[in-house]
């Protein structure tokens, strides 16, 4: 558990010192997550707030920071790999309230690595699904609300790295 934290600690402060240094662009392996939705909109966050606020989407812009994310694996006590998506100031993507609650949204808030805030990547066709470690259930967007479903094949719960 020490080195769990050690080492989410040790994350937070690169990504925050990548992020006072200059633009989020700047932020080594930060991507853009394209959903499968009509249009192929990119996952950000609701009135450009790089620190809180719910998840949505909306037409990618490759520059906002807003839509940047880092995925930092993390490895469960089964091996499975999960991953916290970061923005470039250091906030994580969770679901609202640890809820395990279908429709639940998913919003960003201050990083504590806990179940919550972990998602599997599940691989299907060039496209993956976000699956949440603590719930079960899928980022699934709304549109334009991102919201916790269960799984399966719709491209509202499918998602791709862009740059």
């Amino acid at each position: 558990m020490r080195r769990l934290v050690c080492s989410a600690v040790a994350v937070l402060a690169a990504l925050l010192t990548a992020a006072l240094a200059g633009p989020a662009s700047a932020v080594p392996n930060a991507h853009h997550l394209q959903n499968g939705a009509g249009g192929l909109p990119c996952l950000g966050i609701h009135n450009s707030s790089p620190r809180s606020g719910v998840a949505v989407v909306g037409p990618c812009n490759l520059s906002s920071p807003t839509q940047q994310w880092t995925p930092v694996p993390k490895q469960a006590a089964d091996g499975t790999v999960y991953f916290a998506f970061v923005t470039s100031n250091a906030f994580c993507l969770g679901v609202t309230g640890a809820s395990q609650s279908i429709g639940a949204t998913v919003v960003l808030g201050a990083c504590t690595f806990d179940h919550s805030q972990l998602w599997r990547e599940e691989q299907g066709r060039g496209w993956f699904t976000l699956r949440n470690y603590h719930s079960g259930l899928c980022a699934e967007a709304g549109p334009p609300v991102i919201v916790q479903e269960p799984c399966g094949g719709t491209a509202r719960r499918s998602w791709r790295y862009l740059g």
